[in-house]
């Protein structure tokens, strides 16, 4: 039955697919609506997946489409206040990096100023710790293009991180 399924998808998925989406548009609220649509879809929808890396992908492919429909038509957001809950990270070696408040708001308006492609290709690899083959597969774009986003996006990062303010603290 389809809504057993997108339950199970629901339960498995829904946390980290608000912490995908919550990264990708910088606000928790856009995220929690989006992700709700995603969800809904699934209840509609929801295929016989067998392999947990599959769901995975679907899942993860709604919730990136979903955003790219809406960031179409979307003005730039600016940071929330409440940057913890836009982190929604339950990776601890993510925190043990930033030092504090004030460096999560730099890190993720960095992240955030990327254009959509590379934000969208540096929070799946680094944040979801998925691979090139997967997140091209999401995008729909070849393995190449994945990796060329990618490299820009550190780039940018390294580079503005190299002429702004320290960021990260010396251990």
């Amino acid at each position: 039955m389809v809504a057993d399924r997108a339950e199970q998808l629901i339960q498995t998925h829904y946390g980290r697919v608000l912490r995908l989406l919550t990264r990708l548009t910088g606000s928790i609220t856009q995220a929690e609506d989006l992700a709700q649509t995603v969800f809904l879809g699934l209840l509609r929808t929801a295929p016989e997946i067998e392999h947990p890396d599959e769901a995975r992908i679907y899942v993860t492919k709604s919730a990136f489409n979903a955003w790219r429909q809406w960031s179409k038509k979307a003005t730039p957001a600016t940071l929330p206040a409440d940057v913890e809950a836009l982190l929604l990270s339950d990776e601890p070696e993510v925190l043990d990096v930033l030092a504090e408040k004030d460096d999560i708001v730099k890190i993720l308006s960095m992240i955030h100023s990327l254009p959509d492609q590379q934000r969208a290709v540096f929070v799946l690899t680094v944040f979801e710790g998925m691979g090139y083959n997967q997140v091209a597969e999401i995008m729909g774009v070849p393995r190449s293009t994945v990796s060329m986003w990618r490299v820009r996006a550190v780039r940018y990062i390294r580079e503005t991180m190299r002429y702004a303010e320290p960021v990260l603290r010396e251990p």
